[in-house]
């Protein structure tokens, strides 16, 4: 193993998690623990297991807690809190969070002043009695334990605004809920929640309810009380229908219920005043409710209600921005009508306005008309997006084609998938704890890149005064692209570069190479971590699909962060090179974590350690200066071909802060360029010529 720091600065431990929309638990305001993942319970060299912290460090500990108020007692390896802890009698930030507590003492009624408590990733079953008397809490966060039942006293917790039970083996849960009148935030993905109280659709402050990868087959009826939701996650669920009274929640900006059982949506979404992102792949739909006519409704074959007074469909959304259909068997008529409205919308001025994406898979379009279809491809550049499901069984594996036609060789007559040119390189990524698929905008940045740098920096190589009349004698014009994007994921991923006729051999070759690179989003919508801990449900399902799909392709790169990284990891034998950033290895340590007993746990470390030793893969892991992601990376730094790399973020969403700084890109497409066989992007081809 070799470590390589981007850091000049000396490592400092840091027992807060990764902030940000994408956790099952929010973030309480700094200088407060945060809630969210932990460090291992133990460096790898640790010796007896036992605290990490003295007796004498305890005391130091509590008495700047007696002035401050707060006091973080998270990753210490602490089976019991000490006795002086309940004598700070206005302590108002207690951090509990990554030990090895098996329950709460009643003791915690005594801190009648809490705000907020973090107890996240230990072995709670349950939450002492006491805690409910807790009037002056604010913020709740105990998810990644083994919480089997929510009491009905939670209701006297009416001044909670966050509440995080992800990740926790709850069934049921109260109606009392719906007495949280202050709620905003709640998270219950990744339970065993088989029906959603009434209530819960009642709470006049929530914004954000992430019911991800749970077992809901019906939702409540009527949602009209919830007149603030702004993000609800139900994907990955066994939910048959959606009940009219559903589409009313006027300041909804995303909505997913993907990966369900979907077979019918309301006739009338004008209530959906406010939705920019609507995810509806992998569903059981024959027929969608379209909207767009003059009368703001579509035909009764295409399951749109049947006249106007007001009722809209999807194309009549205003703030619509995408809307991911792969995967539901949509009617060839269903279809056309989706484009003929399209069409007609567009020449009226009348498609919403921030339309970017409208997903399709090739299944749906082959039997399309080809006239409708080549006309929906040219309303606005990339607007329609389509690439193929590959497979069938748990999980969704979309493969958006680099360098495709603008229509499917299928729908273009053509009989099948068109040949490509040239090695290709196939980038697999996979989806983290949220169950939606990423990575689609960033590769779509690397894709533009290397064109511009690749192909556009040869042209410049030939010099500034020259590139126009020389790039011209050498064929070289510009490269036609259709921007493709995966389900739910934003701007799309890959483009191709145009093969330069008339350029000598070598450049040629070297055109060819750059020309595409395909990319495969691959998803978890049940939030188990891909099947890792059960080895052969694992090879049966996300396994055996995943080399079916990857088949025929010699150079394969995997990347992924957090779950999605240690997917990366465990699926890394078909790869050819690996960029995990801040993976999970052992997933006892980790308060982001399935609702799995420690066995299943084990046995996904030992399936990944596996997966890492036998793979030819070059595997690069790259992590902040937290302790939980470096202690995480080092328990896989006796591999020869790992490469840990550490960079100056103190936090666990890496992959979030080097795209924000413009630095994400730039590493994805050095990899690609890499297995393309291109030199680097500080290289220009031009000085290679």
């Amino acid at each position: 193993m070799r470590h390589s720091s981007a850091f000049g600065c000396p490592r400092r431990q840091c027992s807060a998690p990764h902030p940000g929309r994408r956790t099952p638990a929010a973030r309480p305001p700094a200088p407060a623990p945060r809630p969210g993942h932990r460090a291992p319970r133990a460096a790898p060299d640790d010796g007896d297991g036992g605290p990490l912290i003295d007796e004498r460090q305890m005391y130091v500990k509590l008495s700047i807690a007696s002035s401050t108020g707060r006091i973080d007692l998270s990753d210490l390896r602490l089976r019991s809190l000490p006795a002086g802890l309940w004598e700070i009698s206005d302590l108002h930030d207690l951090s509990v969070a990554g030990n090895d507590l098996g329950s709460l003492p009643g003791d915690l009624g005594a801190l009648s002043e809490l705000r907020r408590l973090v107890a996240a990733g230990n072995g709670l079953r349950d939450l002492p009695s006491e805690l409910w008397g807790l009037t002056s809490l604010e913020g709740l966060w105990a998810h990644g334990n083994a919480i089997g039942e929510l009491p009905e006293a939670v209701g006297q917790l009416t001044a909670l605004k966050s509440l995080s039970l992800a990740g926790n083996r709850l069934a049921a849960l109260p109606e009392s809920l719906g007495r949280l009148s202050a709620l905003q935030d709640l998270a219950l993905s990744g339970n065993l929640i088989e029906s959603l109280p009434p209530s819960v659709a009642a709470l006049p402050n929530l914004k954000r309810l992430a019911l991800n990868g749970n077992r809901l087959s019906a939702l409540p009826g009527d949602w009209g009380s919830c007149g603030k939701l702004q993000e609800l996650h139900l994907q990955g669920n066994f939910l048959r229908g959606v009940p009219d009274g559903f589409a009313r929640l006027p300041a909804a900006i995303e909505l997913s219920l993907a990966d369900n059982q979907i077979a019918r949506l309301p006739s009338d979404l004008s209530g959906f005043k406010a939705l920019q992102k609507l995810h509806l792949y992998g569903n059981r739909l024959e027929t969608l409710p379209i909207g767009g006519s003059s009368s703001n409704s579509s035909n009764g074959s295409s399951g749109s209600s049947s006249s106007g007074g007001g009722s809209k469909g999807l194309l009549d959304l205003e703030n619509l921005q995408q809307l991911w259909l792969e995967g539901n068997p949509l009617s060839r008529q269903t279809v056309d009508e989706l484009l003929r409205r399209a069409v007609e919308l567009a020449a009226a001025g009348k498609l919403p306005p921030g339309l970017k994406a409208v997903g399709l898979d090739e299944s749906q379009v082959e039997g399309a008309d080809v006239a409708l279809l080549d006309a929906a491809l040219t309303v606005r550049p990339g607007m329609i997006r389509i690439g193929a499901v590959k497979g069938s069984g748990p999980g969704y594996f979309k493969l958006q084609r680099g360098g495709q036609q603008r229509r499917p060789a299928a729908a273009a007559g053509g009989g099948g998938e068109a040949a490509a040119a040239g090695e290709r390189v196939l980038v697999v990524s996979f989806g983290s704890a949220p169950g939606l698929a990423n990575w689609g905008g960033v590769l779509r940045k690397v894709a533009t890149a290397m064109e511009e740098e690749g192909y556009g920096g040869w042209v410049r190589g030939l010099g500034r005064g020259r590139a126009r009349g020389r790039g011209a004698a050498c064929g070289l014009p510009a490269p036609a692209r259709v921007p493709v994007a995966p389900p739910g994921a934003g701007e799309g991923a890959c483009c191709s570069v145009g093969r330069p006729a008339g350029a000598s051999r070598r450049r040629r070759a070297q055109a060819f190479r750059l020309r595409a690179f395909d990319v495969l989003f691959v998803v978890d919508p049940f939030r188990d971590w891909y099947r890792g801990g059960d080895p052969a449900a694992f090879q049966s399902t996300y396994h055996s699909r995943l080399e079916a799909a990857v088949a025929g392709y010699s150079r394969v790169v995997m990347v992924g962060d957090s779950m999605g990284a240690t997917a990366a990891l465990l699926f890394c034998r078909a790869a050819t090179a690996v960029l995990a950033f801040s993976p999970q290895v052992d997933l006892r340590t980790a308060s982001i974590r399935p609702s799995r007993p420690n066995e299943w746990l084990d046995a996904l470390q030992q399936n990944l350690q596996d997966a890492v030793a036998a793979s030819k893969a070059r595997v690069r892991i790259l992590t902040g200066t937290w302790q939980h992601d470096i202690s995480q990376a080092a328990l896989l730094k006796h591999h020869p071909n790992v490469v840990i790399k550490t960079y100056a973020h103190d936090d666990h969403r890496l992959a979030l802060a080097l795209a924000r700084t413009q630095k994400l890109a730039p590493l994805l497409q050095e990899a690609i360029s890499n297995e393309a066989g291109l030199p680097s992007k500080n290289v220009r081809l031009a000085n290679l010529l």
